[in-house]
């Protein structure tokens, strides 16, 4: 792809430059015969210059990003996308898929700029499907986020629907931290494309206390947290190789000490997320999953326990990795998704 530059950044950028020029320099005192430029004179335009190039910095910055992101968004030299099996595809190719099906799980490095934007661009070409495509189905698309959980779902509402502003939902929800460069936009685009937003993680505490205790504390919750939940008791399988991995991971670690149930914390977690997306398709709405790619990688995770509760769900899901090299599929990231993004290693991080 041939890398183009909106000519009209440097026409803006050129006349804020003049006007900024001007505005300061027409305040400052011309010296004559009977006035000096004073210290106080220079301090002040010395002043004036350092906020005037700090503002025409934060211009440059914004401008050149907001007119030129999807440029890298698509860099063939960033990314490339795969099939499962590792033949090259257009992104073209899975936008169209995932027009026509009800569930899109997307699986992301949570810190992976590449990955956020995609999803946005996703997001987009979904609202252009629906307006183009007739034998798509017009079921309103909703948006669902592993980084909010189900008990924070009536502040989403409340925000969705513009009751409340930015600051009460920050206010009010353990936001993560990487939120406002990753995923505020992800919201302010659904919200302005009429998408439901739902969070679909287990509640942290809910969480934590199965990492330490199992499945078997949950039976002691009291009635007030069973709507946060899928039904209990819980299915879990530790032969699922996720699971097991993670648990031989953190036995590894801590023997017998630290969190001795975590597979089964992670279980909540997916068990969850699959109960809220599969309350939605029930809705006769369509779900773009936002997850990180653990939890639906190799089809396991999210993907086990949706197919579970709803085994006809149409169903796509996209994973995201990093090589040295991205014009080829390694052989160990094969079968991580039906749809695979691979990023440059070398592309900095958000956190």
């Amino acid at each position: 792809m041939e890398k183009t530059v909106d000519r009209g950044f440097h026409s803006r950028f050129l006349l804020l430059m003049e006007y900024s020029s001007l505005t300061v320099l027409k305040r400052v005192p011309v010296p004559g015969r009977r006035s000096r430029l004073s210290r106080g004179h220079i301090l002040w335009f010395q002043a004036k210059l350092f906020k005037h190039t700090l503002v025409l910095t934060l211009f440059i910055g914004m401008s050149f990003f907001a007119n030129n992101r999807d440029l890298y968004a698509t860099d063939p030299q960033s990314w490339s996308l795969f099939a499962s099996r590792g033949n090259r595809i257009d992104w073209s190719a899975l936008t169209q898929q995932a027009a026509s099906a009800e569930v899109v799980l997307f699986g992301e490095l949570h810190n992976n700029p590449v990955a956020h934007w995609l999803q946005l661009q996703l997001m987009q070409s979904l609202v252009l499907s629906g307006k183009t495509q007739t034998t798509v189905r017009q079921n309103q698309w909703c948006l669902g986020l592993e980084m909010f959980s189900t008990d924070q779902n009536a502040v989403l509402a409340e925000w969705s629907k513009n009751l409340i502003n930015d600051n009460s939902l920050e206010n009010d929800i353990r936001l993560w931290p990487n939120y406002k460069t990753d995923y505020q936009p992800l919201l302010h685009f659904a919200r302005s494309r009429n998408f439901c937003i739902f969070g679909s993680n287990a509640p942290r505490r809910y969480a934590n206390l199965v990492a330490r205790k199992g499945f078997d504390a949950l039976a002691d919750l009291p009635r007030e947290a069973l709507p946060w939940l899928p039904r209990l008791p819980i299915d879990f399988d530790p032969e699922i190789p996720s699971y097991k991995r993670m648990q031989q991971m953190k036995s590894a670690a801590h023997g017998s000490h630290g969190l001795p149930w975590l597979a089964q914390a992670q279980a909540l977690k997916d068990a969850t997320m699959a109960w809220q997306i599969r309350r939605r398709i029930i809705a006769n709405q369509r779900v773009l999953h936002i997850n990180g790619r653990y939890h639906s990688d190799n089809q396991e995770g999210i993907v086990w326990y949706l197919k579970r509760m709803r085994p006809d769900t149409q169903m796509i899901t996209i994973s995201t990795a990093t090589q040295s090299d991205v014009s080829t599929l390694q052989p160990t990231n094969y079968d991580l998704a039906d749809y695979i993004i691979i990023v440059d290693e070398s592309f900095p991080g958000s956190y």
